[in-house]
């Protein structure tokens, strides 16, 4: 039996929709033209790939994986006992993306899941992106409540997959807020025109 290979020039991508694990997301409102992408495992019907850093943690799903890979080279040990052969700083590039895989230093930090997929939509090019389940780009909420996953997703990833749900998961309320506080510096770095934020 052989199977072709699924690359990413098989889809239209002029318009992407990603979905984040925010209380948005279930604002979501899907477009026609849009290929969509979930993080983690599919959130909406209409998903057409998943992007995770964690592959494997939630399950496997028929559909592309968006994933990051480090390109550092470590000595035997690798990191971070392993001493460093090759330094981000010493390559051309500190991110590269090639057919489904967003390439990246190891010490790139604040690099979590919707970046990869924010990343590797805008390598595509499209004229358009829509962000939902992303509050932490717009919120100045003080209380991590506020960026905790809806219910159905907490339930889903429980059931599913033994997660902990949000209660458990984010305990270190000061630890969780400057999380959230570095990835919107982060993400603030990385916003292009195209894009737009819904709440």
């Amino acid at each position: 039996m052989s199977t072709a290979r699924i690359k990413a020039s098989d889809f239209d991508t002029t318009h992407i929709d990603i979905i984040g694990g925010g209380p948005s997301m279930v604002n979501y409102i899907a477009r026609d033209e849009a290929f969509v992408i979930c993080c983690h495992y599919p959130t909406v019907d209409n998903c057409n790939a998943i992007a995770s850093n964690h592959f494997g943690d939630y399950g496997y799903y028929t559909l592309p994986y968006i994933t990051r890979k480090y390109i550092d080279i470590f000595s035997e040990g690798g990191a971070p006992g392993g001493q460093r052969l090759v330094k981000a700083y010493a390559m051309k590039k500190h991110i590269t993306v090639d057919d489904w895989c967003v390439y990246t230093s190891y010490l790139l930090k604040g690099y979590n899941t919707g970046v990869t997929a924010y990343t590797w939509a805008q390598a595509q090019k499209p004229k358009s992106i829509h962000l939902w389940g992303f509050d932490s780009l717009w919120s100045d909420a003080e209380s991590i409540e506020a960026y905790g996953h809806p219910q159905v997703i907490q339930d889903y990833a429980h059931d599913n997959f033994n997660f902990r749900k949000d209660e458990e998961h984010f305990k270190d309320q000061k630890r969780n807020i400057m999380n959230v506080r570095n990835s919107k510096r982060y993400w603030k770095k990385l916003l292009q025109p195209n894009t737009i934020i819904h709440k």
